[in-house]
Order: structure tokens, then sequence, then C-alpha cells
């Protein structure tokens, strides 16, 4: 029985004692990373402009031409019937703003929350906020500088065919009237995000030394920059999977005015692997017991079936928060993955009553699932709600199931992480407009669950929003609020706890993984630490791995490797 951190090792006692002397000052830091740059200002550790009159703060200061960004504009003076003003004057255009009822999680200031783009010609702006219908000022004005720098034409990033190389071939193309054959003398440059968690990829230029070490298809490759009229060629090393386009400065560019400039470029990384997977026209439905439900299914091997976790909203996706697993997954096992009951294209329950024992029915409807699709023997991996039913189902049937995983899982028990837990989602609910979910409040709540940004995207952000606006989901989260019907239900409470009881009492018999991101921001980690406690006291087979800078969803921001941990997992049994 072994605790695993990544690909280190350790004793259960040992890294349990470590880290849950260290846990409550690393909960607090994660709990505010998103708001944490207000701290940040009063320490003078981040470069955010503060405005003393009307006490805004804009949580950042600039933005180049060719750039797509967002903002957040804080304050306590803050409207719903603001005005942003001063950006189409400089060509910058708002192409997404919401008034937010909470600056972020903590922090109960309210702003407003923006996507913004600079056309090739932005200038510098000043930006005003005013009250829409009196036009009061609601803030001093606000710098947002623009650089001098000019657009280039277009970059891509190729990956070597060695998957466990971190190195990529940059090439960046000029625009019509653009000479880069000046830019090696002089450099270019690749700037950081300049907060954490970034929200692009860093890129670092390979080293003279390192050119002896390159992976085989760029061993062509005589420098690690090359420079001529129309490109230029560089060999980066890449590290992060954050899908935002990362900023290239290019410190000459010579115009065909014959002047020089300074010029940016934007690069993103290549299409990931699991871009198409679980496609709409993939999915399959079965009738599970009168209730019409949708999954997909790949593969051939052992069963292996995947349970998303979430409540009756877009920002939980359903079964497509398997996305970028799914493919991989499938190569070693059948594997399935379903939206639950009431979730994504799977039917609501028949009528509302139905819903005061949701939670035995989320279990009746997963067991019934197994058995409508002719599962003799399975696999079971539950994220964070969907952890309730693989347990359950893994304690009363042991002989059908051969392993069984909690990620990030809501059977772990303490009544402060409980607490802790939903004074989050009471928070993040509010990131969202009065009138419903958008794309960009789906994509900035779950923004808020991850550590490093990595892998998630505006795409799958619109998936979910489709989600959001069917009426089934309309309705079935409108009965939830209004039961209260969430983990802290003291219907759902018992229930789990006595999933506990029966786990200390032996009836697990099932090989058990326990997996949780150490920077989890809902689900504190201590509280996975005390569910691998209770698993590991009576089930023989048990083991943890805890993914070193992951919030909620390590399958999400860590696919490659949670894909790995599961599957030799499973693999044994």
């Amino acid at each position: 029985m072994y605790v695993t951190t990544q690909n280190t090792k350790h004793s259960t006692s040992d890294l349990a004692g470590s880290v849950r002397r260290s846990v409550d000052s690393e909960l607090e830091r994660i709990f505010f990373w998103r708001t944490g740059w207000i701290i940040a200002v009063i320490l003078g550790l981040l470069p955010l402009t503060q405005v003393s009159a009307a006490e805004c703060m804009i949580d950042s200061s600039a933005m180049d031409r060719g750039e797509r960004k967002q903002f957040y504009i804080c304050s306590r003076d803050i409207t719903p019937g603001y005005k942003l003003g001063g950006l189409a004057d400089a060509n910058i255009t708002v192409t997404y703003d919401q008034f937010i009822r909470r600056c972020g999680v903590g922090d109960n200031r309210r702003g407003i929350f923006f996507w913004a783009e600079a056309e090739a010609d932005a200038t510098t702006a000043t930006i005003s906020v005013t009250d829409a219908n009196t036009g009061e000022s609601l803030c001093e004005l606000l710098p947002l500088t623009v650089p001098d720098r000019v657009p280039v034409g277009s970059a891509t990033l190729t990956p070597s065919m060695n998957v466990d190389s971190s190195i990529h071939l940059l090439q960046i193309k000029a625009a019509p009237g653009q000479n880069l054959i000046g830019a090696c003398a002089d450099g270019i440059d690749f700037p950081a995000w300049g907060q954490q968690p970034s929200r692009w990829p860093t890129l670092t230029a390979v080293s003279s030394s390192d050119m002896d070490k390159l992976p085989h298809p760029f061993r062509n490759q005589r420098q690690p920059v090359s420079c001529k009229k129309s490109s230029i060629t560089a060999l980066v090393r890449v590290n992060g999977q954050q899908r935002e386009p990362a900023k290239i400065v290019i410190s000459s560019v010579r115009l065909a005015s014959g002047d020089a400039a300074e010029g940016v470029a934007y690069v993103s990384l290549p299409k990931p692997s699991w871009a198409n997977s679980m496609s709409d026209l993939e999915a399959k439905f079965v009738n599970v017991d009168g209730i019409r439900t949708r999954y997909w299914d790949k593969g051939r091997g052992p069963a292996l079936l995947l349970l998303h976790g979430g409540q009756p909203t877009g920002k939980a996706g359903g079964a497509l928060t398997w996305v970028r697993n799914f493919d991989d997954l499938a190569k070693n096992f059948h594997v399935y993955a379903i939206d639950r009951i009431g979730q994504g294209l799977t039917d609501n329950l028949a009528n509302e009553d139905d819903y005061k024992r949701y939670y035995e029915h989320v279990i009746d409807h997963v067991w019934g699932f197994i058995n409508a699709v002719g599962i003799e023997r399975v696999g079971l991996v539950g994220h964070s709600q969907g952890g309730w039913p693989v347990s359950r189902i893994a304690l009363d049937h042991p002989d059908r199931v051969y392993c069984v995983v909690n990620v990030d899982s809501v059977l772990a028990p303490g009544n402060a992480e409980a607490l802790h837990t939903a004074r989050f989602y009471m928070n993040t609910i509010q990131f969202h407009p009065r009138e419903g979910e958008t794309v960009e409040s789906i994509q900035r709540t779950r923004e808020f669950q991850s550590y490093t940004l990595n892998n998630i995207t505006t795409a799958g952000a619109k998936r979910g929003y489709e989600l959001a606006r069917l009426p089934k989901l309309e309705e079935a989260n409108a009965i939830m609020t209004k039961m209260n019907m969430n983990p802290r239900h003291p219907d759902a409470r018992a229930l789990f706890e006595q999933a506990r009881q029966d786990i200390v009492a032996g009836m697990l018999q099932v090989p058990s993984l326990v997996i949780w991101g150490y920077n989890d921001p809902s689900s504190p980690l201590s509280g996975g630490f005390l569910l691998f406690d209770v698993i590991n006291t009576a089930t023989a087979i048990s083991e943890m791995h805890v993914f070193n800078s992951s919030g909620h969803s390590s399958h999400v921001e860590h696919p490659e490797e949670f894909t790995r941990v599961v599957g030799e997992f499973c693999g044994r049994f």
C-alpha cells in the first residue's frame, strides 16, 4: 500500500504526514489563486493598476496588437449598469463583457470581466467606466498600454516524432512587405505571461549545447535560430499545455518603407491528438430502464467505465470531460463514457418527486447501464461526484468490478473539507450572468478549477454552452437548486457516510486507487488523504497517486500521465 506523487513513490505515513503539515497553508494559497493578485498588489508583486479615488483595479495594463486577451476590473463601486469606454477609439474591440457579482473566490468586490481584441493599428487606450444611465464615473481612468509593435504574418509549431521530447520547430512567416533577415542579429524573445497560472505555454530557445541532442527530425537544423527575408526558423522547448497562443517579440522587422520596428507574432500549440475525440456523430444511445442514455464506447479489451462529476449544468460538460483520455485508454480497454442521469443528453428523471432520491437513482442508472450494454465485468473510474456511484457499485457488486478509481472524489470525509467545497461552489456560481451561463463564463469557471490552465479550450466551453441551453438541463438544474439537492444535502451526506462505513467494515473487496490534485481548489487534498485512510484500513489492494501542479481535474491538466496511471493500475487486474 503506497502513495505516489507523479513518478516518485513514498510510504503512506511519510507523505501523508508531510502533506498534512503543509496542506492548510497550501490550500489557502490555492483557494485564492485567481484572486491572489489582489493581495499581490498590496505587496507590490504584480504590475496591476490601482486607482485610489474609486478603488478600481485592472488585472493587466498592457496588450499587444493582434492580441486577444481577458481582463478584470474590480471595485465595490461598479454597478450592473456600467459602460466601458475609451477602447473603440484606440481600435480595441470588446468582444465580450459581463458584470460579475464577485471578482473571484473569496473576493466580494464587484467587477467587469471582459475580452478584448487589439487591431493591427491599435494604440494605447484610456479605459473609462461610467454608469450607463447617469454618465457618472465609477472609476478613474485606467491606462492600457499598447506597444508600437508591428504584427508579423503567421507562426506555427511542429513537434518532433519523439513523444518524450519537448522540442518543437518554430516557423514564423513574414507578412507582405516585411523583411525578417535582420531579426537574428538582435534576437527574438518569448515573454512570459507574467502571472501564475500562465495563459499560454512557455517557450524557450534551444541552446547551442543542446544541438547535439536534438530529436531525429530536427537534426538537419544547423543552428538554434536562422533568419531569412521571408521567415524565421527556431528550435524551442515548450512547457505547458495551455491552449491560448504564446507571444513572440521580434526585435527587428524591416518594413516596406525601409524603417525598422519591433514585431509581434503569436503561435498556438499543435492540435492535440484528442481534438476530434468523442464527436457527436460517434455518440450512441441506449434505453436504461426507460431513461434514454447517451454514451460513447471504443476499443477492445477489459471494459472500463468513466463517470463524470458535476451537477446538471453546462460547466460540468457530462461525459465530454473525458475527451482528453478516451482514445488513449481505448488502446488497451473497451472504454465507455456516459452522460449521467439528468446531465448531457441523457434523460432527466421522470418527475420532480424522483429528485428527492436523486443520489440513489444515480446508482440505479449506472448499474442499469452496465447491464443494458452487456458488460459482465468492469473497471470503474469516477471523478468528483462520479466517485459516489463507482464506490457504491464496487461495494455492492465486487464480483462484477475488477478495479475502482476515485478522482478528487465527493466521498472524501471531513467537515472542514466539505464546508470548504460548499463555499467554493457558492462563489463560482456567481461567476455566471444572472441570465444564465455563457461560453465565456463556463470557460472562466473551469479555469478556476484548474491550477495550470492546461487543455481548457473555448471549443470545450462552447460544447458545454450548447448543453446549458437545453430546456431539459435547465429543468433539472432548477429542480435540484430548489431542493438544494447537492452533496451537502442531508440525504446525500447520509448515503456517503454509509458507503464509508461499509468500506471500513471490509466490504470493499475491489483493488482501489485514489487520485488527487495537490492544488485542488474545491476539494482539498486533506480530504483525499482522509478518503485514502478509510479505504486503506480494510482494502487489500489500495494505492494513491497525487498529481503535483494540478487542480480538481488531473485528467484534464495532465491527460497523458493520468491515462498511464489509471491504465497501469487497472491493467494489473
